[in-house]
């Protein structure tokens, strides 16, 4: 029992980790984003549509 309650604690831990470091990518990107004027709309575009599908909200 005590293992399979470990490694569920373990996993679940390593899911949080994941969201966090997706989030902080994501606020990250969105920064970027917003500062660089000299962006084209297509990249612009991409990134923006690459926050869209990582959002887990």
């Amino acid at each position: 029992m005590r293992g399979a309650r470990e490694r569920r604690r373990l996993k679940r831990k390593e899911l949080i980790e994941v969201k966090n470091q997706a989030d902080s990518l994501i606020y990250t990107t969105e920064k970027t984003i917003s500062e660089l004027g000299e962006v084209s709309e297509d990249q612009k575009t991409k990134a923006e549509d690459a926050v869209k599908a990582q959002r887990c909200d």
